[in-house]
């Protein structure tokens, strides 16, 4: 089972501590499917960055304001880059995301954040997040796909 990523752990405070777990390969990721809403089938898997610090998993908050403030930012970016992964701006909207992100890092896209858009009528066909799975490892992720069934009941459609 995967390690629950924790949000009580102290973040990383220095630009040593950071570079000494960037070097010795402590980032990795965990996947979380994304699922079409309508049909309940996977149709994409987002790639969370974590990185292993003091016995468990640090969440992007806890290292990337870090890594931002001392310019390695691009070191996380380039070795989420050589894993495949596209580069997507969660909770867009909030903390300290801005437009000016966007133009300062490789960004392929956004995610608003759900405060934005949870009344919205219509809204996004696809969701993803704790309400389908729990970050993922890959074997974990693999045993999901392998399964082939919808993370959601697909909605009934009556006879016309």
């Amino acid at each position: 089972m995967t390690a629950v990523v924790s949000r009580t752990r102290a973040p990383l405070t220095t630009a040593s501590d950071l570079d000494a777990a960037l070097t010795d390969g402590h980032l990795m990721v965990q996947y979380q499917p994304v699922v079409d809403l309508r049909t309940g089938a996977i149709v994409a898997v987002e790639a969370l960055a974590r990185l292993r610090h003091g016995g468990g998993l640090l969440a992007p908050d806890a290292f990337i304001p870090l890594a931002e403030a001392t310019g390695q930012v691009a070191r996380i970016d380039r070795a989420l880059a050589e894993l495949g992964c596209n580069i997507t701006m969660d909770d867009f909207g909030t903390g300290y995301s801005s437009l000016t992100h966007l133009k300062r890092f490789p960004v392929a896209g956004i995610k608003v954040d759900r405060t934005f858009v949870w009344d919205l009528d219509g809204g996004c066909p696809f969701g993803q997040g704790f309400l389908f799975a729990r970050p993922l490892s890959p074997a974990d992720l693999l045993a999901v796909l392998r399964r082939d069934r919808p993370l959601i009941p697909a909605p009934r459609t009556e006879p016309e």
